[in-house]
């Protein structure tokens, strides 16, 4: 079982924490070594919509596309 981790609106938003058991089991859940996880989500990180998608699964999160809402003219 994942441990729950503190989620920013986005992982920009917030450093990234140390390195402890809950990211190494997150990133080993997602596919990726920790490495390529904290590089992904690093500020100047720029992650594959794979592997978003894969760590955000792993913490119980997914990915939505809406329109965008404009007024009528």
């Amino acid at each position: 079982m994942i441990p729950k981790i503190a989620r920013p609106a986005c992982w920009h938003c917030a450093p990234l924490p140390k390195p402890t058991v809950g990211w190494v089991a997150v990133a080993a859940e997602a596919g990726i070594s920790r490495e390529s996880l904290y590089r992904a989500l690093s500020p100047r990180g720029n992650p594959t919509l794979k592997t978003l998608v894969a760590v955000l699964k792993t913490v119980g999160m997914r990915l939505s596309v809406e329109p965008e809402h404009r007024e009528s003219a």
